[in-house]
Formats: C-alpha cells, sequence, structure tokens
C-alpha cells in the first residue's frame, strides 16, 4: 500500500512538472506584468469630483429619484408646512413662566416643560422625527438646537427671548366674519404713556 502512495506521488510530481513547462513564466512585478496606469482600478479619489460632475443634474431636468407628493395630497390641499417649522410655531408661541439657577446651572418653564441645559426636549408635535436639544440658557435668553447639527457650520438654531417683566394688559373684543361673540385679543400696555387726544 504504501508503494502504491509512492509512486502516485511521484506520478502527480511528474505530471505537474510537464504541465508547468509548457506555461511560460511570468514576472507580475516587471513592467509589463502589472499597467502602469491605474484606469484599471476604477475612479481614483482625486479624480472622483469631477467624475461625479457628470452625472449632477441641472435644476431644470427631471430628476427620476425625487420623491413625489401624491396627486391626491395636493389636491385635498394637505399641510404643507415642514417638521421644523411646524416645532418653531410650537416654540414661539409657548412663554417662558420662570428661570431658576440651580447647582449646575439654570432651568427654564418653557410652557408646560422645564428646560435644561444640555438635555433634550420632548416631542412638541405628532410623529415628530427631530429631536431638540437645549445647548445654553441665560437669566436673558434660551437657545435650542437641532440634535445632528451642533457640529455644523451653520446649525438649525431657535433662540427664545426670556421677559419676566410684568405687563399689563386688556383683552378688547375683536369684530369677526362669522358673527361669534368670543372673538377676543389680549393687548399689553407699552411701558411709555399712551397717547391721548
Amino acid at each position: 500500500m504504501r508503494a502504491f502512495k509512492l509512486t502516485a506521488a511521484f506520478l502527480i510530481i511528474f505530471l505537474s512538472r510537464t504541465v508547468m513547462a509548457d506555461i511560460p513564466p511570468v514576472d507580475l512585478l516587471s513592467s509589463g506584468g502589472i499597467s502602469k496606469s491605474a484606469e484599471g482600478f476604477g475612479v481614483l479619489p482625486n479624480k472622483k469630483k469631477e467624475s461625479l460632475k457628470g452625472y449632477l443634474l441641472v435644476s431644470k431636468e427631471r430628476n427620476p429619484f425625487a420623491i413625489r407628493a401624491k396627486e391626491e395630497q395636493i389636491i385635498s390641499g394637505a399641510d404643507s408646512q415642514t417638521e421644523e417649522a411646524k416645532i418653531r410655531s410650537v416654540l414661539e408661541k409657548l412663554h417662558v413662566s420662570g428661570v431658576a439657577k440651580g447647582v449646575h446651572g439654570y432651568k427654564v418653564q418653557l410652557g408646560g416643560v422645564i428646560l435644561v441645559e444640555g438635555k433634550k426636549i420632548p416631542k412638541l408635535i405628532n410623529e415628530q422625527t427631530d429631536d431638540l436639544i437645549v445647548t445654553k440658557i441665560t437669566p436673558s435668553m434660551i437657545e435650542i438646537t437641532w440634535v445632528g447639527d451642533e457640529e455644523a457650520d451653520k446649525p438649525r438654531q431657535l433662540t427664545i427671548a426670556v421677559d419676566l417683566e410684568p405687563k399689563v394688559g386688556i383683552v378688547l373684543p375683536i369684530p369677526s366674519n362669522n358673527n361669534s361673540s368670543s372673538s377676543s385679543q389680549l393687548v399689553y400696555l407699552n411701558g411709555e404713556d399712551p397717547e391721548t387726544d
């Protein structure tokens, strides 16, 4: 059995040498083995920007990958406000009720929410995907930034002024088109003397 294995091994070595003898040797490191140009490797990083310019769309061209609004939404007059605009309008309607200084800085009550510097703000609208964080609180202002934009050159921010000065106001009736008697508006008096005729 051992003699058979040795004979088979010698036969394999003999056949492989005769097959290899027919193939000419190739030096891959020589100038003929590898092409000197790097075009065969694809787009190089320094050429990538120029090659992408050929694929950019002009503003008048149709973009086949754009997400189109459904026709029913356009006809029905769906709300076209962006999520950012909705969040901004909600925050601008809230009033600052108080400011307190603690060990770790200022805390502010904005509407029914207590804001702490460095903490996230709870969701303000239905199906909100953007997260907001309080980046700065001073006795005179609150700075809110969209999460993910903090390191950007121009992050999306909202600054809310803190004004806790007492004001005197009066509720005045407003004429309405639908003849409802409940229309009214709160008007504050200025710090200056009102003009009298």
